[in-house]
């Protein structure tokens, strides 16, 4: 995969001290085999051998490296990464993910033959720090070649978040448009593109596993923070800025729900920002309906499981290391 001056599809990679995986991410781009593909990398001011490694893959693939001063922040990173993308399309590749072989021409296809989709994506393996398998992380969508119009998908989105940041493929002039991601919503910022985004138009949803999403304590969404209060808060304010939009009556209701259950798996319980009895209360008034549809829509079940085996294989490895 050579370098190209007209590429059709631009990685852009927040990076910050990623040596760890890094190189796996990049070499799964390569492993695409496909041309036209640039890579534009925005460095928070790594201090390990993040920006070797970014040289060192230089000969493989059109890539662009900008360095910044370390200011913690991965979404105004992505965006400027966004801002010097040159494709026609755009993939959010963190440096601890990775793309499995087919992907790229999977989604091109897809999006080919719908003009009109303003996204592809699939659902993801998730793994731990290891690599080992956790689980997948799918979408309550139909698949490919059925499309998500955009009432129908919102309406799911605002539920919960159920798309992996490594998994779309997107226009890179509605991004630009819509203003990218929002810098204060490190949390919850990939939640609030999406919705976003597919106010533009349909999504189109692969049926096949192709990325893999990797679990643990140093990702840069998290890394440093451990405040479910604004947690709660990034949350909130990305409902509240979308709710409008939803086609049925009973979003408002089951959204709040599960915004009041992540805030729980988070840690609100240990930090006081939320409690059984508000979660009992709030879920007492779903009814069946509400209930249905948080079930469907939340993936809570994937989420919750992917999480139990992380933290049991941690606990496994701390002994076996006694």
């Amino acid at each position: 995969m050579n370098s190209t001056r007209d590429p059709w599809l631009s990685v852009i990679i927040p990076t910050f001290n990623g040596g760890p995986f890094l190189a796996q991410a990049l070499a799964s781009i390569v492993a695409q085999d496909v041309q036209g593909i640039e890579v534009v990398a925005v460095d928070d001011g790594s201090t390990d051998e993040t920006l070797e490694i970014l040289e060192s893959w230089s000969g493989r693939f059109a890539i662009r490296v900008e360095r910044r001063a370390h200011g913690g922040n991965w979404v105004e990173n992505a965006n400027l990464a966004l801002d010097l993308s040159r494709g026609e399309f755009v993939s959010i590749l963190h440096q601890d993910d990775y793309w499995l072989p087919g992907r790229v021409v999977a989604l091109r296809r897809m999006l080919s033959e719908h003009s009109d989709a303003v996204a592809a994506f699939h659902p993801v393996r998730l793994v731990d720090d290891r690599g080992r398998r956790l689980g997948t992380w799918s979408a309550p969508l139909r698949a490919y070649p059925a499309s998500m119009s955009s009432p129908e998908l919102i309406d799911r989105l605002l539920i919960q978040n159920f798309i992996g940041i490594v998994a779309p493929l997107f226009r890179r002039t509605t991004a630009i448009q819509m203003g990218g991601l929002s810098p204060e919503l490190w949390y919850a910022a990939d939640w609030d593109f999406w919705l976003k985004l597919a106010n533009c138009g349909p999504f189109l949803y692969a049926p096949e596993v192709l990325a893999g999403f990797r679990i643990h304590g140093a990702s840069q969404t998290l890394m440093g923070r451990d405040d479910p209060g604004e947690i709660r808060r990034q949350l909130e304010a990305v409902f509240t800025n979308h709710v409008a939009q939803a086609s049925s009556g009973d979003v408002s209701l089951t959204g709040r729900f599960s915004i009041e259950v992540n805030v729980f798996l988070f840690g609100g319980l240990r930090n006081g920002s939320t409690s059984v009895g508000r979660l009992l209360r709030l879920g007492a008034l779903l009814g069946f309906r509400g209930w249905m549809r948080y079930f469907r829509d939340s993936r809570i079940l994937e989420r919750v499981c992917a999480r139990a085996r992380e933290r049991l294989r941690k606990e496994i490895d701390r002994l076996v290391r006694l």
